[in-house]
């Protein structure tokens, strides 16, 4: 079992604190970070793939301080990050042979590796393809394939869903699954649902601070139960319920609109209590703050 141990972790830029004291452990499975822009997700993971010091705190993988393993940490380290720079005119195996290279790997087992991952990624017969001619899809699988070269023990996912269609986000979701079981798996999403159903954890920053974390389903109950509802309103009036609350949802039947609303009141007649989600827990975090404003 692998552990990325975090603590005190404080990170400034001039005036802004970009992370406070940020404290969390990770094992292996799938981790959610979450949070609006400027919350400090960017910060923390290029100083978990050691592409920035932190002005305090420290890091440490299975207990030994990731400054003091040095080249060694950064071998156990797989990173997708949200831009896809790759280079249009190398074929998948010629890239994928050059980023191994990178790591240290001989000839022979990166043959073993790609020969391995390709399939896994669903892309093996276009091996010998240009990158310039993948799809966004196909760029991100890549990317991923990259990524697990080296099996590396703490994989960091920045935004790995953005832009794709619906079957690619499932296809890269499933992905991450497979090769989460005995890796450290952390993704930076703004896309709640991609990681609702895989993420055995979910970090909310705020401000640099972890505003709410833990086992998703016990944080929805926590927080949530007993203040998600479905109402129904004339069509002329949603609007209006809009803007007195937090809205997850809005459908429209015939000449009704029914909508998911978030409320610690009393509710109304025609209100029925609705199951919580990620999607509503990241409303209630963050959302209902700006109509408080």
């Amino acid at each position: 079992m692998n552990e990325l141990r975090i603590e005190g972790l404080s990170k400034s830029y001039g005036k802004k604190q970009a992370l406070k004291l940020f404290q969390y452990t990770f094992t292996d499975g799938v981790y959610g970070l979450l949070g609006p822009n400027g919350a400090g997700k960017s910060t923390l993971m290029n100083i978990l793939t050691d592409n920035l010091s932190a002005d305090s705190g420290s890091v440490s993988f299975n207990g030994t301080d990731i400054r003091t393993l040095a080249e060694r940490y950064r071998e156990k380290i797989g990173f997708v990050p949200q831009q896809q720079q790759l280079y249009p005119a190398m074929t998948l195996e010629r890239f994928l042979y050059y980023m191994a290279a990178l790591k240290g790997l001989t000839k022979a087992e990166t043959k073993r590796q790609i020969d391995r991952i390709l399939p896994m990624v669903n892309l093996a017969d276009v091996r010998q393809k240009r990158l310039g001619g993948f799809s966004g899809g196909m760029r991100q699988r890549a990317l991923i394939a990259q990524a697990v070269l080296g099996d590396p023990a703490v994989l960091i996912l920045d935004e790995p869903t953005a832009g794709l269609d619906p079957k690619e986000r499932v296809r890269i979701r499933n992905l991450i699954s497979q090769v989460a079981f005995n890796k450290i798996v952390i993704i930076a999403t703004h896309i709640v649902t991609d990681i609702e159903m895989i993420a055995k954890e979910v970090v909310f920053l705020r401000e640099g601070e972890i505003c709410m974390s833990g086992n998703l389903q016990k944080l929805c109950t926590d927080a949530l139960q007993g203040n998600m509802f479905y109402v129904w309103v004339p069509y002329e009036n949603w609007e209006e319920i809009s803007q007195k609350y937090p809205v997850s949802q809005v459908t429209r039947e015939g000449d009704r609109v029914r909508l998911k609303v978030l409320s610690d009141r009393e509710p109304g007649e025609e209100w029925k209590e609705a199951v919580p989600t990620l999607e509503d827990l990241y409303l209630y975090l963050y959302d209902r703050e700006e109509k408080k404003e």
